[in-house]
């Protein structure tokens, strides 16, 4: 069972160390440049859909407090 765990850190280990070793300094730039910036527009994203949401809720509730005051002015006029 030792054994077996063994092989399988040291087939990691090395597949970990080759990957690293496979590409240059500026293609690790390169690779580390699309990450941030996929993180970048995903993180942008998700924060724009959540500001969206809170202005459709709040328009929502605006329009419901609008609505309110205009039918108790009307109640009042109608009592006029």
């Amino acid at each position: 069972m030792t054994g077996k765990i063994t092989s399988i850190l040291s087939y990691l280990w090395g597949g970990i160390c080759t990957m690293f070793g496979a590409f240059s300094l500026d293609e690790w730039a390169i690779l580390i440049g699309i990450v941030g910036s996929v993180a970048t527009y995903l993180t942008h994203l998700f924060y724009t859909i959540r500001k969206d949401k809170r202005e459709v809720k709040k328009h929502e509730l605006e329009t419901l407090h609008i609505l309110q005051r205009l039918k108790s002015h009307s109640e009042k006029k109608s009592k006029e």
